[in-house]
């Protein structure tokens, strides 16, 4: 069995999202609960909006983009999809085709299955550059 998706896509899955949405949520509930004269800056009215905007913006883009990321290996019949809790086995026939979009830091691939399973009819996952060097 070969990994198609990179090492990287824990990280980028569950460990940048947890702490993102934990720290920055702390720091957007410390501005709407402390008092004026304890942080100046961050508890005027347009910097609590600015930062709670920015904190939404943000946990929108990252549910949409990198939260959707799966972990994908294969082998000779299968492709084996996981989200890292539950895993799914595919047959290669049931891949209508495997597009693939190069952004410079990472090589952002999308399995296109020619019906809707679990995880949907398009799997996005970050690619391993040591397949995509050969």
């Amino acid at each position: 069995m070969y990994r198609l998706s990179s090492n990287y896509t824990l990280l980028w899955k569950i460990f940048i999202p947890v702490f993102y949405i934990t720290f920055f949520g702390l720091l957007v509930l410390v501005c709407h609960f402390s008092d004026e004269g304890d942080l100046p800056f961050l508890t005027s009215p347009i910097a609590r909006l600015v930062i709670t905007s920015c904190y939404l913006i943000f946990v929108i883009l990252m549910y949409f983009t990198i939260m959707n990321l799966k972990r994908v290996e294969a082998d000779d019949q299968y492709y084996y999809v996981t989200n890292y809790f539950k895993t799914y086995r595919y047959l290669k026939t049931d891949v209508e085709k495997i597009s693939s979009s190069d952004y410079g830091i990472w090589i952002w691939n999308t399995l296109h299955m020619k019906q809707v399973t679990k995880f949907g009819r398009n799997i996005r996952f970050i690619g391993n550059p040591a397949v995509y060097k050969k």
